[in-house]
């Protein structure tokens, strides 16, 4: 239901003129920021509407701008204000999300290292440093979403290295931390299946949801996990530490994150035609 009324949505958008699209896109970006603890469909559903006021008012020959004023963002929050509050379990479950997949790529980071081990601090770090993060990011996109001044750029940019420097000191410091407490070392072969039983699970989730744009992820994922379960064996361990080698995987690790990461924006640029 909800994939259907953003895919309507990217339909009737392409029917707005340039100007008014862009008005538009504004407003769908502020209330999906704004909207991120809210019910999904609530939102998808006021934002067609608004859609389709804005057609029906550009046929009659007015433009967003005069439909709905300069600031829209006051109409926007009284909208918000109207709608039913969403229950607080709801709320949290993106903050679940993400805590889960943090602890899975610390857990993933701590069990690929030369010694592996379950760093138990370093991944309730993490994990609530990411909560931390996606709740920053999503409410400083929503204060500047209308601000349109050089200073606010300014400030954007300011904003965006402050937010970047605190959480990478913090993630560092997790980690140093996590080394010295609550760090309880893995078997190598350990490691290896849980590794592989995680990729398993991972991909499965992906395959089933049919989440296309993280396909390629998969690939890239299931790489990364031979090349570590090779270069841990013993039969293979020495060959993997000479210099040569280890070049080469650096460069093939950049590659195929390069690849990754345009395959998946290829993707998702496909979908949202």
């Amino acid at each position: 239901m909800i994939e259907e009324m953003i895919e309507k949505n990217n339909e009737l958008r392409d029917k707005l003129t340039p100007e008014n699209k862009k008005y538009y896109e504004k407003i769908l970006l502020y209330t999906r920021f704004k909207g991120l603890f809210g019910d999904d469909e609530m939102i998808e559903t006021a934002l067609l509407n608004i859609l389709y006021d804005l057609l029906d008012a550009q046929e009659s020959g007015i433009s967003a701008e005069d439909y709905f004023g300069k600031e829209p963002k006051s109409y926007l929050d009284e909208l918000f204000k109207e709608m039913p509050q969403v229950p607080l379990r709801k709320k949290l479950s993106i903050f679940y999300m993400v805590f889960g997949i943090s602890s899975g790529f610390s857990l993933f980071s701590t069990l690929t290292q030369r010694n592996p081990s379950i760093n138990i601090l370093t991944i309730l770090l993490n994990g609530l440093l990411s909560m931390l993060l996606v709740f920053s990011v999503f409410k400083y996109l929503e204060k500047m979403t209308f601000k349109v001044s050089k200073q606010s750029k300014i400030l954007e940019y300011i904003g965006t290295f402050v937010i970047g420097g605190l959480l990478t000191v913090g993630y560092i410091g997790s980690v140093m931390i996590g080394n010295k407490f609550l760090s309880l070392p893995v078997p190598l072969y350990v490691s290896m299946i849980v590794i592989v039983l995680a990729m398993i699970v991972m991909s499965y989730y992906i395959i089933k949801r049919k989440n296309k744009p993280y396909y390629s992820y998969l690939v890239f994922g299931w790489g990364i996990t031979f090349f570590t379960i090779v270069s841990r064996l013993p039969q293979t361990q020495k060959w993997f530490e000479s210099e040569p080698v280890m070049i080469g995987s650096i460069i093939v690790i950049l590659l195929g994150s390069f690849l990754t990461a345009r395959v998946s924006q290829k993707a998702i640029s496909n979908e949202d035609k």
